[in-house]
Parts: C-alpha cells; structure tokens; sequence
C-alpha cells in the first residue's frame, strides 16, 4: 500500500491556467482581494476551477509531495475566500469560518460547534460522506482549522487513532466519490498520502490483517468489515458510543489550527 510521485512543470499549470489568470491569483493571495471579485473581472477562463480541480487530482497521484503543497496552498486560498462567507447557515464543505484564523475566538469556536452538529449525526445514521468530511477535519488540510474530538487532549496518539478509524470507515467514499463533489480535489490526497500510510501502520501490528489489506489494495470500497473483524479497529458504534460519553458530560470538540 505505497505510493510513487513524480513530478508536475510550470508548463502544465499554465496549460490549465494562462500566466495572466495565473499572476492573478498569486497577487490575490498576497492582496486579499474577494474571491467574488477575482472570478468575475479577472479570470475569463472558461473552465478554470475545473481544470484547476483536475490537475489536482492528477497532482494527488503523479507530483512531489513539494508540489501537492504549491497546489494545495492555491486550492485552499480559493475555498475559503470563495465560501459563502455571508450565508446564514452554515456549508460543511468551508474548510474554516469567515476570517479564517483572523477571525474571533467567539466565532472560531461557533463555527467548530455549529459544523460538528451538523456531521457528528450523520456520521452516526451511517452517512459515509459526513464521515469523509470529519476524517479530513481530524487530519487537517493545511492552515484550515483541525478538529480534536470529544475526550481528546489533542496529543499525537489520540489523533493518529481518530483518523485511523474514520479512514477506515470513509475509505469506500474515498475511493468512490462523486465527480463534481467539492473535494474531489482533494480525496487522492486524503487516500493516497494520509490513509495509506494510516493503514500501512495499522496493519503491520501483530495478528492477522491480510483480508483488510487485500480488500484496500484491491480498492474494493468498503473494508470496514474486514478491519473490524481482524480486531484492527472498533466498530463505528462502539466508537460513537464513547464519543458521546465525553459529549454527555460537556466535553465538546474543539479546532486548533
């Protein structure tokens, strides 16, 4: 369960994207200037953010790790200054709430409460796409806030485990994510850099794991299953259930950046 990179050129960026869209963008990120207003007087390029989008994707499985981090930057500039900042209600896909770590402390931590409520129910009914989104809130996406969950103290230990079994129950989405959903940008990254190496650690531990690892390397979707009954991970009830004993008991989740 590796993975290979190689490498992307200045010259495929600006076959997605000519240097004058390009320059603007970078003056942007350094400007900030409204994503609103960046997209409607400055980048007439038809088809920009989804080819933006792909080239991700084909960064995720074929560049450095240096350029995923050049093109994550670019991405994640974009998802949060072209979130719907204003809205009154609150979109799980925002990376981070309006002002981003500028923001107040006060509305920080509403946004983190506001958006766990929104997933943490989901995640329990089942819904493997809310359960994708708190496995990428657990893991972090670069200056975007990370979630600790209930319970947590926020040490190494703690979050390696979390993220270890909502990849596991996430996987099935990971590798099957609708095309057009706003992270399908970033799920190669989530699946092929992150998860991998969580389940290449979580397998190579004493007993048997050889049904798990060849339903993952078969991308079979779903392997839950298989890592539950080879007692690699928890099942998502028993984990919930000790979620909420912490929630019971006014332990809350929090967002660190």
């Amino acid at each position: 369960m590796s993975i290979s990179l190689g490498s992307l050129s200045i010259k495929q960026m600006m076959a997605v994207c000519p240097n004058r869209h390009l320059n603007c963008l970078i003056s942007t990120l350094r400007s900030g200037v409204s994503c609103v207003e960046l997209l409607r007087e400055n980048i007439n390029c038809p088809g920009f953010l989804p080819g933006f989008s792909r080239l991700f994707v084909r960064a995720a499985s074929e560049t450095r790790l240096r350029s995923i981090r050049i093109l994550l930057v670019a991405v994640v500039a974009l998802v949060t200054m072209c979130g719907p900042a204003q809205a009154q209600t609150l979109d799980v896909y925002e990376m981070g709430p309006p002002g981003g770590i500028h923001g107040t402390a006060e509305g920080r931590e509403k946004w983190c409460n506001k958006r766990w409520n929104l997933l943490w129910p989901k995640a329990q009914e089942g819904d493997e796409e809310a359960r994708f989104i708190l496995y990428t809130w657990v893991t972090g996406f670069m200056h975007a806030p990370r979630l600790v969950l209930p319970g947590r103290a926020g040490d190494r230990a703690s979050r390696i485990r979390d993220k270890t079994i909502l990849a596991v129950f996430s996987w099935n989405y990971m590798v099957t994510i609708p095309e057009g959903h706003p992270y399908e940008a970033f799920a190669p990254f989530y699946r092929e850099k992150v998860a991998l190496d969580l389940f290449n650690s979580l397998v190579s531990g004493p007993g048997s794991s050889a049904k798990f690892t060849d339903c993952v390397n078969r991308l079979s979707g779903n392997c839950s299953k298989e890592a539950v009954d080879e007692n690699l991970v928890p099942p998502f009830g028993a984990f919930a259930e000790q979620i909420n004993t912490f929630l019971k008991a006014g332990d809350g989740p929090s967002c660190v950046w």
